[in-house]
């Protein structure tokens, strides 16, 4: 709600999101057996029309965050809708890893601060260079699942 407010929208419109987002509840149903009611105020749902304007709003302020950053000058941050991509590049592959690294740190912080989660199995990043045929060395974001012991891999395609 926050947000909401900073970004500027009138207060109706922040009191529509909170009605919306706290309190809401739900049941299930299988074939004539219903359960009690949840708590489902978890968030915006799947596939709510909701979802890109909220993402958007909150998305937001995280890249613009971003670009005050340091290593906004050697890493970009892109979005669609709730989708980022942290992009990097140098001569060779090993020199992306570090920087990648401390992007993501960053992104987590800025979107820890602001309340949202960074779901790290769903996270990807991108690196490149120009050198042909060297090896593509896997990446320990620092956050698990992606750590020492298990680094995030790199896909052939």
């Amino acid at each position: 709600m926050v947000v909401i407010q900073k970004v500027g929208f009138p207060p109706v419109l922040g009191e529509f999101f909170h009605s919306y987002l706290t309190g809401r509840k739900t049941m299930y149903k299988w074939d004539d057996s219903v359960s009690r009611l949840f708590a489902a105020d978890i968030g915006v749902g799947q596939g709510s029309g909701l979802s890109p304007v909220l993402s958007g709003l909150y998305i937001g302020p995280v890249m613009q965050l971003f670009s005050f950053e340091p290593i906004s000058k050697e890493v970009q941050l892109l979005s669609y809708v709730d989708d980022g991509t942290v992009l990097t590049q140098s001569t060779h592959l090993v020199q992306n890893l570090p920087k990648l690294k401390k992007a993501y740190g960053v992104i987590y912080r800025l979107l820890t601060a602001l309340g949202l989660v960074l779901e790290h199995d769903k996270s990807e990043v991108f690196h490149f260079s120009r050198s042909w045929g060297e090896s593509h060395p896997p990446i320990g974001l620092g956050f698990a699942p992606y750590t020492g012991d298990s680094p995030l891999g790199p896909k052939l395609y």
